[in-house]
């Protein structure tokens, strides 16, 4: 719980950060950037050699997806959007984890559902008591997508269940940050 805790305030501040300090720099090269410093960092736990090659092909298009789709769209959102339409526009993100996992699934988790629905109606409250603000409908629109890729992303990881593989999650991560860079690599 704390290393969560952790990441949450270093993730909260990231919005502010972005939008104040690399406004100047593209938004497709901050998103490289990052994705390929995760895949140095984790280069070296790589184990290609256990690593089957159906295994390998699905992480590389599942990270492509899940990074490197979400951070091009989420970072190209700045400039339509202040940091805290992107931070409130980004909790759509669980509505769309439980919803597609459940569909594939075939299971309702009332539950988690209710609890996304809720987050989700906070976020309009805070966003409608602000007057005028004035939000960007293709700034939201990539939003929507950014939030999309990470969700279907994360839930195609879920679904692999890389422990059943033999593999331990520190091994394969290199491979779905690679398949991040490959698309941060692609020209818009």
């Amino acid at each position: 719980m704390p290393y969560l805790l952790l990441v949450s305030v270093i993730w909260g501040f990231s919005f502010g950060i972005i939008e104040h300090n690399l406004q100047a720099i593209d938004s497709s090269f901050i998103g490289f950037l990052r994705l390929f410093i995760s895949f140095i960092v984790f280069l070296p736990f790589l184990n290609h050699k256990i690593l089957h090659q159906k295994i390998f092909y699905f992480l590389l298009i599942n990270g492509a997806l899940q990074y490197g789709v979400m951070y091009l769209f989420y970072l190209e959102s700045f400039c339509y959007l202040a940091a805290y339409e992107v931070a409130l526009f980004t909790i759509f993100t669980p509505i769309y984890i439980v919803l597609i996992y459940d569909i594939l699934k075939r299971k309702m988790h009332l539950c988690y559902l209710i609890s996304a629905i809720l987050a989700v109606l906070g976020t309009f409250v805070i966003l409608y008591r602000i007057p005028n603000a004035p939000y960007s409908s293709l700034g939201f629109l990539f939003v929507k997508i950014s939030n999309l890729a990470f969700a279907l992303g994360l839930i195609g990881y879920k679904l692999l269940d890389i422990e059943q593989t033999g593999l331990k999650q520190h091994q394969v991560f290199g491979v779905l940050f690679l398949g991040g860079v490959l698309v941060a690599l692609c020209p818009c």
